[in-house]
């Protein structure tokens, strides 16, 4: 077993990803209390464990014992974020200036850098969620500008027919 305990292994985990402890928290999507409490020696429950594992890429064994390879990568080739080499093939890059960046995440996914690629994926995953909502709302606001037009054309009659209205009273009160 090794010298490190959980908590410790779990510390250096993130030290070596170069993460506070608020970003780390905030990437994995777990409290910053709990990655306080798990860094100082608590043992997390194992939705927490799992999150961990994937985040970092470690060996659970590892992390559990100290026993063994620190990373899943040490002891296979490729591994769940080794997916580099297609993230080009599902982005349409169609923006000036768009492509080199695929490009760059492209290679830090392909790189093997478990934490960057995870880092990179949720951030893809955040603009995807960012991007649909914007779609929604462009959507909603086109249907809202739709309907502001409607009324204005028919305020536009309604004013025109007032005025043909008025039009006609005044020429019967002239003629009276």
């Amino acid at each position: 077993m090794s010298d490190i305990s959980f908590g410790g292994r779990l510390k250096l985990l993130r030290k070596n990803a170069q993460l506070t402890q608020v970003d780390a928290a905030r990437l994995i999507h777990i409290s910053y209390k709990a990655l306080q409490d798990h860094e100082g020696g608590r043992w997390p429950n194992k939705n927490n464990l799992e999150k961990y594992i994937e985040f970092y890429g470690c060996d659970q064994n590892w992390l559990l014992t100290g026993l063994g390879a620190r990373y899943k990568s040490d002891t296979m080739e490729g591994g769940p974020l080794r997916t580099g080499e297609s993230v080009a093939e599902y982005i349409k890059v169609d923006t000036p200036g768009l492509g080199q960046a695929v490009e760059m995440l492209a290679t830090i996914l392909a790189s093997g850098n478990q934490v960057f690629s995870q880092a990179v994926m949720l951030s893809l995953r955040a603009s995807s969620d960012a991007l649909s909502i914007m779609k929604q709302r462009n959507q909603q606001m086109a249907a809202l500008v739709s309907e502001l037009n409607e009324l204005r054309n028919r305020l536009a009659a309604l004013e025109e027919k007032f005025q043909e209205k008025q039009e006609v009273e005044k020429e019967e009160n002239t003629e009276r």
